[in-house]
């Protein structure tokens, strides 16, 4: 604990040295990166490529016989690390019967690869199927995966499958039960991501004005770090609105639809002002009654803040 109140004293110096010292390694760094064919091929289809159309309908007829059979485990056994992971999974997806939908709801239970960036690659794939499937009751798993932490490859994009499920709304409303801490962490996320490559069309199908306004309607009695990480990063979007319209400048339909979730941001943005300026004094000061979890998460909200807490840190070292 003491290790990590000291990275918290120290971070502003070393992220200004490890920028400096990112810049000069970047270029080095990107010229040496050997992609995994999974990555490859993930890159190609965020690029507007397609899977072959073949090998889906190979699958598909093969998983129909198999589950005719009631051979469920030859077709669970199918879904291996590689290339033919996310043929199976829109295979799968395509037959969408209930059984197969418990297939893919499984796959978010156990580990699939060692390797974290493919991993994150097949929890994207699992629920993006899933969200095309509509399957709300896949939503606590795909929370679960981001129950202990929210530090890994691609989880941007795996929050912005995450939060356009239609029933997302409703764990956000309850920020203080497990699913809804997770679901704040996923919200967080995703609009973390929009600074981050991750397309403005998910505050559309996310309906993220209005989950914002629930969480806010139903907001803990005491400054919660996440939400104060969240009402920041909604005010950093309202600052890049000119930009972030450049993606419908040929959809105007979506572009008003666009606007009508940032409204309901806008309506709320001078309590959000008023909430940020108290957060920063009232998490200081319970600083010592936390756990360390708790403490990591006030921490980060604190720097996102810009609040000068060494009055509490330093009685604790």
């Amino acid at each position: 604990m003491i290790g990590l109140l000291v990275v918290a004293l120290l971070l502003p110096l070393m992220l200004g040295g490890a920028f400096l010292l990112g810049r000069y390694l970047r270029q080095r760094w990107s010229d040496s990166l050997d992609l995994s064919p999974v990555t490859r091929q993930h890159l190609e289809l965020y690029r507007g490529g397609q899977l072959p159309e073949a090998a889906v309908e190979a699958a598909k007829r093969r998983f129909h016989e198999w589950l005719e059979k009631g051979e469920v485990d030859r077709v669970e056994s199918s879904l291996r690390p590689g290339t033919q992971f996310v043929v199976r999974v829109r295979a799968l997806a395509e037959i969408g019967s209930e059984e197969a939908c418990q297939i893919l709801e499984r796959q978010l239970t156990r580990r699939i690869s060692d390797n974290q960036l493919e991993q994150a690659w097949y929890w994207i794939d699992l629920a993006n199927s899933l969200r095309n499937l509509n399957r709300e009751e896949s939503l606590p798993l795909l929370l679960n995966c981001v129950a202990e932490t929210d530090e890994f490859p691609l989880v941007h994009y795996f929050a912005a499958e995450t939060v356009c499920f239609l029933s997302f709304g409703g764990y956000v409303a309850e920020p203080e039960t497990l699913t809804g801490h997770a679901a704040l962490r996923i919200l967080h996320r995703a609009l973390e991501g929009m600074r981050l490559g991750v397309p403005p069309h998910i505050v559309i199908e996310g309906r993220l004005g209005e989950v914002i306004e629930a969480l806010w309607d139903h907001r803990p009695g005491e400054v919660h770090p996440l939400l104060v990480r969240i009402l920041i990063e909604v005010r950093r979007q309202l600052r890049r609105v000119e930009h972030l319209e450049q993606a419908f400048a040929d959809e105007p339909f979506e572009q008003e639809a666009f606007q009508l979730q940032l409204t309901r941001w806008r309506s709320l943005e001078e309590a959000f002002i008023d909430y940020l300026q108290e957060a920063g004094p009232a998490l200081a000061r319970r600083l010592p009654q936390m756990d360390e979890d708790e403490q990591r998460e006030a921490l980060l909200a604190l720097i996102e803040l810009r609040h000068d807490a060494s009055g509490a840190l330093l009685p604790l070292l």
